[in-house]
């Protein structure tokens, strides 16, 4: 029961945390009012990428 449920936290706690960086990133595209939607989608992705290097270090060493 420990593993699985050590799993599932894991799961749960990606799960908020990307859905929390996405809507930040659209939060942020609207404050900044960009007009042209290639500077939006480079933006998002950029603060994807650098969403989930910042998950990755922040996540809890696997044994």
């Amino acid at each position: 029961m420990g593993a699985s449920w050590v799993v599932t936290k894991r799961l749960i706690k990606r799960a908020f945390i990307l859905i929390g960086g996405f809507g930040l990133n659209i939060l942020l595209v609207q404050q900044l009012n960009l007009s042209n939607n290639s500077d939006k989608l480079i933006l998002l992705m950029t603060l994807l990428v650098a969403g989930l290097i910042i998950e990755r270090l922040l996540n809890e060493p696997t044994e």
